[in-house]
């Protein structure tokens, strides 16, 4: 008869516990709140670096309705690259390796408990792009063509020009709502630029989107535009928009 042997039951307790750890949601760790239904994420914004360039990143808290919400500091966040030799990330950056082709993209990957994020890495240029960055228009275009009895067009309050070629444009900004965007091409020598629309959201009549662009300091001057405007089409009118770099 073979003598019954009381196994330990510490190794037991210790294996489980380490499970509920690994398994455990965002909001039962300790000393970490989530809102409830509300997914986690990287940013609103795209995220660009140049071969060998480092950008900041950070896990939130994403809400459609409310400004996102860093994860809290007692919350476990874990980083990765995919795939993991198209760069790193530590200490709150993102690097792009040095061999990293322009124009190509790897995802970034943040897990907080049983929540994940994942957002594409765009690979730019390391080349300066004067045109890249968010600008507002200060004052009223001025116009010529279609005789002086009409209004100037309505003011943008919001032109991004991103150094991936990728634009956007917003008469009246709210949240991450956009008028309408695409692409853009820049010919730095000879200052032509070109938009070309991809999507919209907001139907700005019929547009002119071929002219020159200028940067002086942080000041951008766009010539032979029609940016758009909801109350009424162009009548054959170009203009010069004058916008100033708010970043």
């Amino acid at each position: 008869m073979r003598a019954h042997v009381r196994r330990p039951i510490l190794p037991l307790i210790l294996a489980v516990t380490a499970l509920a750890a690994v398994r455990m949601p965002a909001a039962a760790q300790n000393g970490c709140t989530a809102p409830e239904s509300v997914p986690l994420a990287i940013s609103a914004e795209p995220v660009q670096v140049a071969p060998g360039e480092s950008a900041p990143v950070n896990a939130f808290w994403w809400s459609s309705y409310a400004p996102p919400t860093p994860v809290p500091a007692n919350c476990r966040v874990t980083w990765q690259v995919e795939p993991r030799e198209a760069g790193r990330v530590s200490r709150g950056s993102v690097r792009a390796a040095a061999t990293a082709l322009p124009g190509s993209e790897f995802t970034l990957v943040v897990r907080v408990g049983s929540r994940v994020a994942r957002q594409t890495v765009h690979v730019v240029d390391p080349r300066p792009n004067p045109l890249a960055g968010y600008w507002s228009q200060r004052d009223t275009a001025a116009c010529t063509g279609g005789g002086d009895h009409l209004s100037p067009p309505e003011t943008i309050r919001e032109l991004i020009l991103r150094r991936d070629s990728a634009f956007s444009l917003t008469a009246v900004p709210f949240e991450t709502r956009r008028d309408y965007w695409g692409r853009y091409s820049y010919d730095e020598g000879t200052g032509e630029l070109r938009l070309v629309v991809e999507n919209a959201n907001q139907e700005r009549g019929d547009l002119a989107l071929e002219g020159t662009a200028r940067v002086v300091g942080d000041e951008l001057r766009l010539e032979g535009f029609w940016l758009g405007d909801v109350r009424y089409n162009r009548a054959n009118r170009t203009c010069a928009y004058v916008f100033t770099r708010r970043r």
